[in-house]
């Protein structure tokens, strides 16, 4: 039988350990051709917690051998007779693609349970209906996960260290990654040029002001993140903490959240224009005394009117309805998430907003990482032309 966790074993020659992200086996040569060696390196570093892997593996679905095999099953029951799967969407020949812009969406907003003879066939990838999708059409395997995983409420609340918060999508804490010194230095260097903050229009790929997006925002221009000796150097131990390989990244950007201020759910890869961002680091610099949490609600819709009750009631609309998880803002601490899955695919549990402050200002620094090397990025010429190295 083959063995799922050496799938991700070598990359441009990098040999890489198993991970706990159970893929094809061809899937890990397609991670290769999008993400490269050490953003791959990534998933195969992440903590396993090998016991609750294999618990949860055995109690969720028996291990399918053969790998065109279309009918996985689930605690020994075929998925169309649970109900998960119409029979059109096991067609070997329909294509996997989502066939509406707004799929990722319906999707992450619950429309595939309510709706599955629709969306599970018009919107295969997002809601994880595709041949090969078995792995992640497991949740049992990654709600087992999540629940070794610690209490949002407790992180930050000892020493400093790296806290494991959600699984799918792979998303993790680090305390202390930065100092107060350069969370100031980046406040003050951001503050004389802080605008309202925009989003970007689904259907035209335009920015926009957006009535779910209230905060501040500004982005270092490309001098300061490639020479200013502070900018660089931080920007440069985010891509080291991502994994992303160099050129990847864009801009710098600052946000500020005043009181009130908020950023409704959302996600970070716009498909549809052909913004696909692999990962994204957000820098606490400087917390509110209350609210301004991150939200990832997963299985809840937060969205529009249902957006103040989720903040207002986290532990259980978004931890007991959503299966989500939140983080408290932390001076000096980093987020990061991933929004592609190993073998490319956008996770629509990605979704994430930013609750609205209550009391006091929440200051971040946020770093998106695209999929493939971006010629918007300050450091693109470091790798089309490599500066010439200084003699002696």
């Amino acid at each position: 039988m083959r063995n799922d966790n050496m799938l991700l074993r070598t990359c441009n020659n990098t040999q890489l350990q198993p991970s706990p992200f159970l893929l094809p086996a061809r899937s890990s040569r397609r991670v290769c051709s999008i993400f490269g060696s050490a953003a791959v390196a990534a998933f195969a570093a992440i903590p396993t917690v090998a016991s609750s892997v294999a618990a949860a593996t055995a109690a969720s679905a028996q291990q399918v051998e053969n790998e065109t095999d279309l009918l996985p099953v689930i605690l020994g029951r075929p998925l169309q007779e649970e109900g998960l799967l119409p029979e059109e969407a096991l067609d070997k020949d329909a294509p996997c693609e989502d066939g509406d812009v707004q799929c990722r969406y319906w999707a992450a907003i619950g429309e595939c349970e309510k709706n599955p003879k629709y969306m599970k066939v018009v919107c295969r990838p997002a809601c994880r209906t595709c041949p090969r999708d078995i792995a992640t059409r497991l949740p049992e395997k990654y709600v087992a996960l999540e629940q070794s995983l610690p209490d949002p409420e407790t992180i930050g609340s000892g020493p400093p260290r790296v806290h494991g918060i959600l699984y799918d999508p792979r998303a993790m804490v680090f305390d202390d990654f930065i100092t107060d010194a350069e969370a100031e230095q980046l406040k003050a260097l951001a503050s004389p040029h802080l605008h309202k903050a925009l989003t970007i229009n689904q259907t035209t790929g335009a920015q926009q002001v957006d009535r779910v997006r209230t905060n501040s925002q500004m982005y270092m221009n490309h001098s300061m993140c490639h020479d200013h000796h502070l900018v660089s150097d931080i920007i440069r131990r985010m891509y080291v903490l991502a994994r992303i390989p160099w050129g990847h990244g864009e801009p710098l950007q600052v946000g500020l959240y005043r009181e009130g201020q908020f950023y409704e759910p959302h996600f970070d890869s716009e498909l549809a224009q052909g913004l696909a961002r692999t990962a994204t680091v957000i820098l606490y610099l400087d917390a509110p005394e209350e609210g301004g949490e991150t939200i990832f609600p997963k299985r809840r819709q937060c969205h529009s009117t249902h957006f103040s009750h989720c903040c207002k009631n986290l532990s259980n609309a978004v931890g007991h309805e959503g299966a989500g998880r939140w983080v408290t803002a932390k001076k000096r601490q980093a987020l990061l998430f991933y929004s592609h899955d190993a073998d490319g695919r956008h996770n629509t549990f990605a979704i994430h907003g930013a609750c609205p402050v209550r009391s006091g200002n929440k200051w971040i620094a946020q770093q998106w990482f695209r999929s493939r090397p971006y010629s918007g990025s300050p450091h693109f010429q470091d790798i089309v032309k490599p500066p010439v190295a200084r003699r002696m």
